[in-house]
């Protein structure tokens, strides 16, 4: 069963996504009320690595927690698996897994059999055709886009020196998403990429598992009511809001970065302000106010 959600039933920050299609494909019917950890690293992670993701998505399967992650070989594929297994064992947590192709289109194929166990066991995301193999360089980047805006919280677990992981912990800082970087030895070549991304203001760095599960819980129960239905934004305010953070930026740089023109701009950030989803401070500074209500 194939289903797709348009922007208006998605939760909030996933409907400001540049989605070309207007929404989201589906392997099944999606429950946007239940909490969501997302759970990335590198390909080519070391052994440790990929246990601690396996442990970690167990635990928080069998804390009802669901837990996302990009389908790809090495830590993806090992916290996939360790919320399978869990489930196995009879946890409520389940898996989604962010496909950078359709739902008809594994990638890369030799995770065919993890897609397929996900797609019964768990739910399979595209924001692709269902028979689609995208050639475009940066699919990659738009399926992080939609991984990180599905989660409550991120966990790097480990990144390499070149790793599509910076990507994806890059954007989560952006969209004011807790960005749980795990900290390995100190000049470990396979922590090059993680460090690169926890030297990022935003995010935190996370030295042992009783500080990860410390963070985790805080970020879990500071996550809004986000799970509600987007409003029917605007294309102007979709273009805006993924610039916007607690940081304030001035309304020049929001225009340069958002594409927008003054005239666009103004109108829109007035109508904002008054839903308190965004907020003026200093003059000509604006920054995130309440991105979790749900507009009329």
């Amino acid at each position: 069963m194939r289903i797709f959600r348009s922007i208006g039933e998605l939760p909030f920050r996933v409907a400001l996504e540049p989605l070309d299609l207007g929404g989201l494909w589906f392997s099944r019917a999606p429950d946007f009320s239940r909490k969501r950890v997302g759970v990335v690293g590198s390909r080519l992670a070391t052994e440790g690595a990929l246990e601690l993701a396996a442990k970690l998505a167990g635990e928080l399967a069998h804390e009802g927690i669901d837990v996302v992650s990009g389908g790809a070989v090495g830590i993806d594929g090992a916290a996939h698996r360790g919320c399978l297994d869990a489930q196995g064992e009879g946890a409520s947590g389940i898996t989604w897994l962010v496909s950078p192709s359709g739902l008809g289109k594994p990638t890369p194929p030799e995770q065919k059999d993890l897609f397929l166990e996900v797609e019964r066991e768990g739910i399979v995301v595209s924001q692709f055709e269902p028979e689609r193999f995208p050639r475009t360089p940066n699919r990659h980047q738009l399926r992080n886009g939609v991984l990180t805006s599905l989660v409550d919280a991120l966990v790097v677990v480990q990144a390499g020196r070149v790793s599509g992981t910076l990507n994806a912990g890059t954007q989560a800082i952006r969209r004011g998403i807790p960005c749980l970087v795990l900290a390995g030895p100190v000049n470990d070549p396979h922590y090059a990429g993680s460090r690169q991304i926890g030297a990022k203001r935003g995010a935190l760095w996370i030295h042992s598992e009783a500080e990860l599960w410390a963070a985790l819980r805080l970020a879990i129960a500071g996550a809004g009511p986000e799970a509600s239905a987007s409003p029917a934004l605007s294309g102007t305010a979709r273009a805006l809001l993924p610039w916007l953070t607690d940081e304030p930026r001035h309304v020049d740089w929001l225009a340069e970065q958002s594409s927008l023109t003054m005239a666009e701009l103004s109108p829109v950030l007035l109508t904002l302000s008054l839903e308190d989803v965004v907020k003026e401070g200093p003059a000509g500074f604006w920054a995130i106010g309440s991105r979790t209500r749900t507009f009329t």
